[in-house]
């Protein structure tokens, strides 16, 4: 939900910022512990839901 909320802030698309959220999502459950991730590998994986 922070994702989504923090993506809405710098765009308009709620498809989009759900992708975005999806993404963040997706990285913290790949791993124990809390989010270790940064902007740039969540656009990385918003990429590839993006070819699908």
């Amino acid at each position: 939900m922070a994702a989504y909320a923090a993506r809405k802030l710098e765009i308009e698309d709620p498809k989009m910022c759900g992708i975005f959220a999806s993404a963040a999502s997706v990285i913290k459950l790949e791993n124990k512990g809390a989010f270790n991730g940064n902007i740039e590998l969540i656009h990385e994986r918003c990429k590839q839901y993006s070819k699908h």
